[in-house]
């Protein structure tokens, strides 16, 4: 690699971090928090190298989860499982960057997470927050919803689902779309873990 021009003559690919996961946790001792960045891109030819933070001012028990997470820095990072949190902790404000081999880091990204008062089910949209599709194809998105950890399975474990529309814009210029737009997205029944997008 030339240390003058190490992507070739071109402009090296900035990173860009994505972050993924269940926006709620519950209340049980037990739980797991789970968030995964291996949507992020801009590696290159190598691994990127996470670094995973809370913000201290918006997140409980900051110091003890940061000294946590530090021991977490590198490639290996992509994934993180936190589990014995702090049981008073009720929000946690995660920071999230990526980096290249060469040096170039990613812009900070933000995702919160908040712990519930009982032990309702997490849920997460399977796949990266934002994703792009072509406009003349239906885009399929999947709900995954997982049981509490202190959930008694004697209680039953069907879980019911409810899509809810709250808008749709022009990703180009950031203009609601007509009506009709909005009108035209059927959404599923609540028993239904998938919704259909239309072209």
């Amino acid at each position: 690699i030339d240390i003058n021009f190490p992507c070739g003559g071109v402009a090296c690919t900035q990173p860009v971090a994505v972050v993924s996961g269940s926006p709620q946790i519950s209340a049980c001792p037990s739980e797991v928090l789970k968030l995964d960045a291996s949507a992020s891109t801009g590696g290159g030819i190598k691994p990127l190298a996470y670094a995973w933070r809370v913000d201290p001012t918006r997140s409980n028990f900051a110091d003890e989860l940061n000294a946590r997470l530090e021991q977490l820095d590198g490639n290996d990072a992509v994934a993180i499982a936190l589990g014995d949190l702090p049981l008073g902790g009720t929000q946690f404000v995660f920071l999230v960057n990526v980096s290249s081999f060469l040096g170039l880091a990613s812009e900070t990204v933000e995702f919160v997470v908040k712990r519930s008062g009982g032990a309702e089910p997490s849920f997460s949209v399977d796949g990266p927050p934002q994703r792009i599709a072509r406009p003349a194809l239906a885009t399929q998105l999947l709900g995954v919803a997982t049981l509490a950890a202190c959930w008694q399975v004697s209680k039953g474990v069907q879980i019911d689902f409810e899509w809810t529309l709250v808008n749709i814009t022009h990703s180009a210029t950031g203009v609601p779309a007509p009506s009709a737009v909005r009108d035209a997205l059927v959404l599923p029944s609540p028993l239904l873990s998938s919704l259909l997008l239309p072209p």
